[in-house]
């Protein structure tokens, strides 16, 4: 069974993930923890120790518990999966990292509004929660689409292993449709999509492991391009699955390609 974990605030984004986790969870075993961690404001100073603090902490979680449970109320009107969600108080990078911890989570979920600009998904997964993340996976939800059709994407420096391991980590039986992408990545030249699996071991032993996890692509792919173009050509997924680095720079090509694509995120490190 998946453990997961989903973040949530009081946003378009939250609701995104509170919905796709839904949706997925009817077709995977998975049970699913909200959490919300309040930020305390900065304006003001802060209480001291002792009981004054403690009453101070108190009094903050408990009117976000109020606004977040109300929240989930709204959004859960038929399957109320999500009506104890944890309330954390200090720095939601710090203590989302210490949940995953403790919780021993297998999946990361929370909500990102599609963007025209890939500096934002660049500043999300490289910050200090994606970058330090235990689990092994992460969905990043921007839209409603519900999971009915997935391409994973594999590159030159892509580590077929994990990558595959964490999808079937996720998506341990065959649940939708499924293609497999070999991306090249390059400027100047325009988009050329190979409708057969390109001559490279490495992409052999990603799809021979799926077909061995039940999963039969139904097509295996080159494609040739850009960043923007290949995400173009992506627009009939409703999720992307893909690995990058934790070391991952501006400039990684997958990550913006990760970046500009309309549907949901699947990412693993390797």
């Amino acid at each position: 069974m998946i453990n997961a974990l989903v973040a949530i605030d009081l946003d378009l984004g939250s609701s995104l993930a509170i919905r796709y986790a839904e949706s997925i969870s009817d077709l995977i075993d998975m049970t699913v923890q909200s959490v919300h961690v309040v930020v305390p404001d900065k304006s003001g100073p802060e209480p001291g120790m002792g009981w004054v603090r403690k009453t101070w902490e108190t009094a903050m979680k408990n009117t976000d518990r109020e606004d977040i449970e109300r929240f989930l109320e709204l959004e859960n009107a038929v399957r109320p999966r999500f009506f104890k969600p944890k309330i954390l108080l200090g720095d939601r990078q710090e203590e989302l990292l210490h949940e995953l911890q403790a919780g021993d989570y297998d999946l990361f979920i929370e909500g990102a509004l599609p963007t025209f600009n890939p500096a934002d998904f660049n500043a999300l997964v490289n910050s200090r929660l994606y970058k330090q993340m235990p689990c092994s996976a992460a969905m990043i939800v921007k839209n409603l689409v519900s999971p009915q059709k997935a391409a994973l994407l594999l590159a030159d420096d892509i580590d077929y292993s994990p990558l595959v391991s964490s999808f079937l980590s996720v998506f341990n039986k065959p649940v939708m449709e499924l293609d497999v992408y070999y991306c090249r990545f390059g400027k100047g030249s325009d988009l050329e999509v190979v409708n057969q699996a390109p001559d490279s071991p490495l992409f052999a032993k990603a799809a021979d492991k799926l077909k061995e996890a039940g999963w039969e692509p139904k097509a295996c792919r080159e494609i040739t391009g850009s960043p923007k173009e290949i995400s173009e050509a992506l627009r009939e997924y409703s999720l992307a699955a893909s690995a990058l680095k934790h070391s991952t720079t501006k400039k990684n090509p997958m990550a913006e390609t990760l970046a500009r694509v309309l549907s949901s995120v699947l990412l693993c490190w390797g």
